[in-house]
């Protein structure tokens, strides 16, 4: 081969090496028109990358901070989770008490001035046999007035006590001033003298608690409930109205009804000449 030729081969060799021969493995990288394509596409760069985001220049936009709305079934204004009833309308109201009554769970408390006769077990026992009240009050809140109570109960000891006055309510408005309480009962009695002597009730009761006094305002006949039988009894008061029912079995109810004045104040439970059981409670307050 002449000089010459020699010249340029070698010449071409030390080009190709310089430019790199595809392995990329020394000079800069040859790229293919695709290739070098992509800093328009977007699909690869850093600096495509910041250019795309949600805020255009590499900034995240803003969460949205706003809470989803809650649940609300039946559209009264009150969420499903904190409503009494959240498949009825009729009934806008916060539930403040939903449990069953086998724990001690700080809801409620003996009322001022009368015996500790309440324990927990099965249920919330009064276990006081004694011609005298026993009284144990809601403690989360000593001012309502717009209620709706549900509770489900049972004598378990009444006794011959006479004359008759056999009493287990549910009791609303109630205050203690200067030793003396006064609240406003519904639920069941039984009083020596009328016929017959099974009633549905809406009391008002009074006095020291060594001696409250009771005067009624509303009774209902009712048919009589034995010893262990379990029944509900409801007290829903609205501007000033307190409406009493008591459902026996699966569907025997009454139902008494009075108006009445003062009706704000703390809401619980009331026994008279028996031992009795609440199991479950249920506290509405109402809009």
């Amino acid at each position: 081969m002449r000089l010459g030729s020699l010249l340029a081969v070698g010449t071409l060799a030390l080009f190709a090496f310089a430019c790199g021969d595809g392995s990329g493995q020394t000079g800069p990288s040859l790229r293919r028109p695709s290739e070098a394509s992509n800093d328009k596409t977007g699909s690869t760069t850093d600096e495509q990358t910041a250019d795309e985001t949600p805020g255009g220049d590499g900034t995240d936009l803003p969460a949205n901070d706003s809470p989803l709305p809650e649940p609300d079934a039946d559209m009264d204004g009150v969420p499903d989770a904190k409503d009494c009833a959240p498949q009825d309308a009729t009934i806008a109201g916060t539930k403040l008490v939903d449990e069953m009554l086998t724990a001690d769970r700080q809801t409620f408390a003996v009322a001022p001035g009368f015996p500790a006769s309440w324990t927990y077990g099965t249920a919330y026992m009064q276990n006081r046999l004694i011609d005298a009240g026993d009284m144990t009050l809601y403690t989360g809140d000593a001012n309502l007035e717009n209620v709706d109570i549900e509770v489900r109960a049972a004598s378990t000891d009444v006794g011959a006590i006479t004359p008759r006055l056999r009493q287990l309510m549910i009791v609303v408005g109630a205050s203690s001033v200067d030793g003396t309480t006064t609240a406003y009962g519904c639920g069941l009695e039984v009083v020596q003298g009328l016929a017959p002597e099974q009633r549905t009730s809406v009391v008002k009761l009074s006095g020291p608690p060594t001696a409250i006094t009771t005067t009624p305002i509303e009774r209902t006949a009712r048919g009589a409930v034995q010893e262990g039988e379990d029944f509900i009894i409801r007290a829903r008061v609205k501007t000033g109205t307190i409406t009493c029912t008591a459902q026996q079995g699966l569907g025997t109810v009454t139902t008494a009804t009075a108006t009445v004045p003062d009706l704000k104040g703390a809401v619980g439970f009331y026994t008279r000449q028996t031992k009795a059981a609440f199991k479950s409670v249920k506290v509405c307050k109402l809009q």
